[in-house]
């Protein structure tokens, strides 16, 4: 049993590091008001690898965002990407 005695420890220390790690940088990443663009999606995806979920997940998830999104085409900012929307146009008076 001493082969696998701290290796629970170990397992969960190292997984805890991946979070903090993926959670700081997401915050970086993801700003408010940052245009959506081949920068945001490079710089995304490198810190998926460097958080250890490996290139192919990394590589996977890009390319379905941009294909979802349309990299050249998209022209609103990460933080309406995330769910905040933009307020509603104001109408014209009568």
């Amino acid at each position: 049993m001493s082969l696998f005695s701290g290796l629970k420890e170990r397992l969960r220390d190292g997984l805890k590091r991946s979070q903090e790690y993926l959670s700081t940088g997401l915050a970086t990443v993801l700003e408010p008001d940052r245009p959506i663009d081949d920068t945001l999606y490079d710089e995304l995806e490198e810190l998926l690898i460097a958080a250890d979920l490996g290139a192919a997940i990394a590589a996977d998830f890009t390319n379905r965002s941009t294909s979802t999104r349309g990299r050249a085409s998209c022209s609103c900012s990460a933080s309406t990407a995330r769910g905040r929307r933009p307020p509603p146009p104001s109408s014209p008076p009568p």
